[in-house]
C-alpha cells in the first residue's frame, strides 16, 4: 500500500451510524467510532455517487460536520475542477477501486494546505452504496520534498564535489562536478573508496588523523594532494562532516571539496611578484649596503698593488747588495743608492699598514658575503611547503635585507626568547611577512622624523614562547594608528600612503598568509602618538597536510 493510501478499513466500515434511513448501531458503539473518526488525523468524508457529502470527521478543513454535510465535494475542494472530480468519482465507481488525486484545500489555521486524496467505494450487501474519501495533508511533506529537490539540484550544479560514502567509506553519491574533477564517472566511483584518488604524497599518518577525527564524530577540514583518473596530481579543499541518525549513530560522511590547485599557482606567482616588487623597492639600498663595503676593499687593493710594487723595487736593490757583497764589490755608491731605495719605499709604513688593509678587506668581503646570503636565503623559494624554521635567524636575515630601509631613520633592537622551539612555517612567506612589518615601521618613523632629520625612532622585535604559540611582535615610535582605520589597514588596496609609496596589499597579504595558510592571528596594538605593534601569532603544531604547490 502506497503512503497516500488510505486505511485499509476504510472502505469497508459500515455507513450505517451515520445514515438517518438505516436502523441504527447501539449508541454506545456509534460513539465510539464517531470518536475513533474525530482522531484520524486525516479529513474523512462519506460522499453519496453524486459526490454530495453525508457525513464526515473534523479532519484538516476549517468546518465542522454540519457544515460539510450535504455539500457537493468540488466546493469543499475548490482546488479541483468540477468536471475533473467528477470524473474522479465516476472513475472509482465504475472500477469499484481506489483513485488518487492531489490538491489544495484552506487550512483550519489559514492559508492551503496540501492535500493527497484516495477516493474509494464502499459496498453494502454486495452492491455499491457510496464512496469514502480520505485526505491526507501533506503541505510539510510537500516542502519537506520542494527543499530537498531544490538541494538536489543545487548539489549537482554546483562546482564544488560532493561526495557522500557509508559508516564504512564506501562511496554512495558523487555530483557531476566530482566526475568532472577527478576524471571517474558516478558508475566507476560508486562502491569504491575515496582512496581511488590516493596520490601517495601524504603520509599514513595523515589519513589516520583524518579517520580518528570524524569517525569520532568531529568535522574535519585540510587539503589533499590527490590523483585524477589520467595520473595527474591536483590539490583540493575539503570539509568532511559525519552525519548522524537520531540515535546519535554516524550512518555516513559527507565530503565537499573545492580544487585550488589554479588558485594556488596563482596565489604563489603573486606573492612572488609581490616578492620581486619588494626586493625591487630594496634593489638601491642593497647595492648602497654592498657598495661601502666593495669601495674600501677596491681602495685597499689598489693600495696593496702600489705597496707591492714598491717593496718588489726594495727588494731588488737588496738583492743587488747581496750579490755585491758576494763579490767583495760593495761601494760606498751603492749602499747609499739602497738606502734611498727603502726611504721610498717607507718600509716602516708598509709594515704597519698593509696587514690593516688586508684585515679591513676580509671583512668587507665579509660582510658583501653576509648580504648576499641573506639575500639569497631570503628569496629562495621553499615550494610552500612546512618546514621548521628558526624564527630569531629568519628575523635577523629579513633586518639585514632591509637595513637600508631603516638604518637613516631608526636603531633596531631585537629580543630573541631562547625557548622558543623550531615553528612550522612556510619559510618565503613569513619571511614577506616580516620584511612588510619592517618595512611598514621604518616608514612610519620617517613619516614622524621627517626621513629622520628629527631624530632617529626606534623599531623593537620579539620572539615569546605563549602556551602553543610562537609570538612575534614588531613595534615602531611612529605615529600609531587611528582607532577608526585600524581594521581597514589590512583590507586589500586600502592604504594612507602617498601615491606611489604602497600599493595597499603588504598588510592584506600578511594577513592571508598568516591567518589562511598558517591558522595563526596577525593583529595590531596602537595608540595614536605612541607608535604601533603588529603581532603575529603562529601555532607551534600544524595539522598533517600535503604538498601546497
Amino acid at each position: 500500500m502506497s503512503a497516500d493510501s488510505p486505511p485499509a478499513d476504510a472502505a469497508r466500515l459500515s455507513p450505517d451510524f451515520l445514515l438517518a434511513d438505516r436502523e441504527e448501531p447501539p449508541p454506545e458503539a456509534s460513539r465510539r467510532i464517531q470518536a475513533i473518526l474525530e482522531n484520524i488525523p486525516h479529513l474523512v468524508l462519506l460522499l453519496d455517487l453524486d459526490g454530495r457529502v453525508r457525513t464526515a470527521n473534523r479532519g484538516l478543513l476549517n468546518l465542522d460536520r454540519g457544515e460539510l454535510a450535504g455539500r457537493m465535494l468540488w466546493e469543499i475542494l475548490p482546488g479541483v475542477e468540477e468536471d475533473e472530480l467528477r470524473s474522479l468519482l465516476r472513475s472509482a465507481a465504475e472500477d469499484l477501486k481506489h483513485v488518487e488525486f492531489y490538491c489544495e484545500a484552506p487550512g483550519t489555521e489559514g492559508g492551503a494546505v496540501h492535500l493527497s486524496n484516495s477516493v474509494g467505494p464502499v459496498s453494502l450487501d454486495g452492491r455499491l452504496d457510496s464512496l469514502v474519501l480520505v485526505s491526507r495533508d501533506t503541505t510539510h511533506g510537500r516542502r519537506v520534498e520542494k527543499t530537498l529537490r531544490r538541494l538536489a539540484e543545487a548539489v549537482e550544479q554546483t562546482h564544488e564535489s560532493v561526495v557522500i560514502t557509508d559508516a564504512e567509506g564506501a562511496i554512495q553519491y558523487v555530483n557531476p562536478a566530482f566526475e568532472a574533477i577527478t576524471g571517474y564517472t558516478r558508475e566507476e566511483a560508486l562502491g569504491e573508496n575515496p582512496r581511488i584518488l590516493k596520490s601517495g604524497l601524504q603520509d599514513q599518518a595523515f589519513y589516520e588523523d583524518l579517520w580518528n577525527t570524524i569517525s569520532g564524530g568531529k568535522p574535519w577540514k585540510g587539503r589533499f594532494s590527490n590523483r585524477r583518473r589520467d595520473g595527474t596530481v591536483y590539490i583540493e579543499e575539503t570539509a568532511i562532516s559525519p552525519v548522524k541518525d537520531p540515535r546519535g549513530r554516524i550512518v555516513s560522511y559527507v565530503a565537499v571539496k573545492r580544487e585550488i590547485t589554479e588558485k594556488l599557482d596563482l596565489e604563489a606567482k603573486f606573492q612572488q611578484s609581490q616578492k620581486l616588487e619588494s626586493i625591487g623597492r630594496l634593489a638601491a639600498g642593497i647595492a648602497h649596503e654592498i657598495n661601502t663595503p666593495i669601495q674600501y676593499v677596491s681602495d685597499n687593493t689598489v693600495f696593496l698593488k702600489r705597496a707591492f710594487g714598491l717593496l718588489i723595487n726594495a727588494m731588488h736593490g737588496f738583492e743587488q747588495l747581496l750579490e755585491a757583497a758576494g763579490r767583495d764589490t760593495l761601494t760606498p755608491e751603492a749602499l747609499r743608492e739602497a738606502e734611498r731605495a727603502a726611504r721610498m719605499t717607507k718600509v716602516d709604513f708598509l709594515l704597519k699598514q698593509v696587514p690593516r688593509a688586508v684585515e679591513q678587506s676580509i671583512e668587507g668581503l665579509e660582510r658583501v658575503a653576509h648580504i648576499v646570503g641573506a639575500m639569497k636565503e631570503f628569496s629562495h623559494p621553499n615550494q610552500g611547503r612546512m618546514q621548521p624554521l628558526d624564527l630569531a635567524h629568519a628575523i635577523e636575515t629579513t633586518v639585514t635585507v632591509s637595513r637600508n630601509e631603516w638604518k637613516y631613520v631608526a636603531e633596531v633592537e631585537t629580543d630573541f626568547d631562547p625557548e622558543l622551539p623550531p615553528v612550522p612555517c612556510r619559510r618565503n612567506e613569513i619571511n614577506q611577512v616580516l620584511l612588510n612589518l619592517i618595512v611598514n615601521a621604518a616608514q612610519a618613523i620617517a613619516e614622524l622624523t621627517d626621513g629622520g632629520s628629527a631624530g632617529k625612532g626606534r623599531i623593537t622585535i620579539e620572539t615569546r614562547c605563549e602556551d602553543d604559540l610562537a609570538v612575534i611582535r614588531i613595534g615602531d615610535t611612529g605615529p600609531g594608528v587611528p582607532e577608526q582605520i585600524r581594521e581597514l589597514i589590512f583590507e586589500p588596496f586600502f592604504t594612507t600612503k602617498k601615491v606611489g609609496k604602497g600599493t595597499g596589499q603588504g598588510l592584506a597579504i600578511a594577513r592571508h598568509v598568516v591567518v589562511e595558510k598558517h591558522g595563526g592571528e596577525l593583529l595590531v596594538e596602537s595608540e595614536p602618538g605612541s607608535g604601533s605593534v603588529f603581532v603575529i601569532m603562529l601555532p607551534l603544531e600544524q595539522e598533517p597536510q600535503g604538498e601546497e604547490t
